[in-house]
């Protein structure tokens, strides 16, 4: 429970707070060797053990040091470890190759990586002279406590150096485009975000949230890890990212709360589709007109019927699964539909990893399907037009502008790149997305696009090659359609579909392309229609 009069103002601050849930349970943790359970009590010990070893081991204030393992329970320790030491986290993809983060690395120049044992001995390979120390190791317990100690030299050094503004993460991100750039995010950022979303209700302290999304990403930290952790909820690591992991988890811990990107969403849909489609065409109707049944109940009186018309679907993951948030990319408003219909309720937001990352949400009680949500508690969003004057009022779709925001969550600029912070604020301060939307008459905000991806079309037209490319791809005789702009006029590349084109004669190919690219064109404005 996040205590409003005197809400955390760092992340000390809020580690502090663990040894207040007592023996509630913080993390539950699925691996090859087993089942590990942590209350919050027992956490907050870890976490104390090891920042008196990072201090015995010279790291502390200003030190930079990475993170490179996995989910779990010593990843968790480790992180929140070298933050009461004062000291940056560089968290690092436990997927990625050394050779793959070498960039990274060699950007953060960090004073010790905590790795695996896998990870280390690729390092000794490829980077002898960098220093290590094993996560696992870090995270043991051991016999000192200090965050039981307030007057602890370990702590009491971190707390009177570490200001809301201090730098507490260093995250590499490219976006969608362009090559990585290192993103400073202070404690206030983090904070301010996990406090805003707190005050959405996306969870609550009883629930238990199953967490598969690797956590140096900021969504599923900030959003999952962080806002669970804040309110006293349950946080549970599967042991691994595939479906029957995943699976497995929710059996076990029976989780309420579900952190998911559309992939895994898309995932969840396609399980249940399948098992339907095994049993049989009239299975498969009657399905159907179950889903659509219970999707009209749920819009028109908010009752989730599919959790008992459905409730076979619903014991596969645990049996209590309330909530699934889905955020990383644009989620497909039918799939939220459809996933709603079958019980859940489906929340989505929109942000970026420089936002920390939160912009905006659909909450339990505030939601609209197809968009992005409204702004979080402390955000502003606004929409730029090419001339840089936001409208006065929220106003209807016409033309899409950038969207741009600001508040306390939002960063102040890459590390060692001045060019690229230059570029991504307005002159009066707000942050460029690089996406383009619009909010509606309610103020919900709708991305359309990436603003480099927007073409510009030679009589001015502009078309969003995504949502053409979605149109032409429909045509049973393409596989693969990639839009782009040549000389003023919209072309594609196209890759057909050999076996569907084979069944009306392969040595028409060209003109079966061709007529099936005219047919579609036909039916849409002159100026997304493709030329040659």
């Amino acid at each position: 429970m996040v205590d409003a009069e005197h809400p955390p103002a760092t992340l000390i601050d809020f580690v502090e707070g663990f040894a207040g849930h007592g023996r509630r349970t913080a993390l539950i943790e699925y691996s090859p060797a087993g089942k590990r359970v942590l209350d919050y009590a027992a956490l907050a010990e870890r976490i104390g053990s090891a920042v008196s070893r990072l201090a015995g081991a010279g790291i502390g204030l200003r030190s930079t040091v990475a993170l490179w393992g996995p989910n779990g329970t010593d990843w968790v320790v480790a992180y929140f470890a070298l933050i009461c030491r004062g000291a940056l986290v560089v968290p690092l993809d436990h997927q990625s190759s050394a050779a793959a983060l070498s960039g990274a690395l060699d950007h953060a120049s960090p004073d010790l990586i905590l790795t695996t044992a896998e990870h280390r001995t690729e390092l000794a390979a490829t980077r002898p002279a960098t220093r290590t120390l094993m996560i696992d190791e870090l995270a043991a317990p051991r016999e000192r406590d200090v965050l039981h100690d307030p007057d602890s030299p370990a702590l009491r050094e971190a707390r009177a150096s570490t200001s809301p503004d201090l730098a507490a993460a260093l995250l590499y991100t490219s976006g969608t485009t362009g090559t990585p750039k290192a993103v400073p995010l202070t404690h206030r950022n983090l904070i301010s975000n996990t406090l805003a979303l707190c005050a959405a209700d996306l969870i609550g302290a009883d629930d238990r949230v199953l967490l598969p999304l690797p956590l140096h990403h900021t969504y599923p930290f900030t959003a999952g890890l962080m806002t669970a952790l804040t309110l006293g909820a349950t946080v549970i690591f599967p042991a691994g990212i595939s479906g029957p992991e995943i699976a497995a988890a929710a059996r076990d811990a029976q989780p309420t709360a579900l952190l998911a990107v559309p992939r895994l969403c898309e995932a969840i849909w396609s399980s249940v589709w399948s098992t339907v489609e095994r049993r049989g065409k009239w299975a498969a109707r009657a399905f159907r007109a179950l889903l659509a049944f219970c999707g009209s109940v749920r819009r028109l009186t908010g009752l989730r019927a599919g959790r008992w018309v459905f409730r076979s679907v619903h014991v596969t993951l645990g049996g209590h699964l309330e909530v699934i948030g889905c955020g990383g990319a644009h989620l497909d408003p039918n799939l939220a539909r459809r996933l709603e219909a079958l019980g859940w309720t489906v929340l989505t937001g929109y942000g970026l990893t420089e936002t920390s990352p939160v912009l905006t949400f659909n909450d339990r009680t505030n939601s609209r399907l197809g968009s992005e949500g409204r702004p979080v508690r402390g955000v502003e969003v606004a929409i730029r037009y090419t001339d840089g004057v936001a409208p006065e009022k929220p106003t209807q779709r016409s033309e899409p502008g950038e969207i741009v925001a600001r508040g306390p969550s939002v960063f102040r600029g890459y590390r060692g790149n001045d060019a690229a912070t230059q570029a991504a604020f307005t002159a009066d301060g707000w942050f460029r997305t690089g996406d383009l939307g619009f909010l509606d008459r309610a103020g919900y905000l709708h991305v359309v696009g990436r603003r480099k991806e927007l073409i510009a079309l030679a009589d001015g037209k502009k078309v969003f090659p995504e949502d053409l490319e979605k149109i032409y791809a429909a045509s049973q005789l393409i596989r693969e359609v990639a839009i782009l702009e040549h000389r003023g006029r919209l072309a594609a590349l196209i890759v057909p579909n050999e076996a569907a084109i084979l069944e009306r004669g392969a040595l028409r190919e060209v003109a079966l392309l061709r007529e099936a690219i005219e047919d579609i064109g036909a039916r849409l404005p002159p100026y997304q229609r493709l030329s040659g």
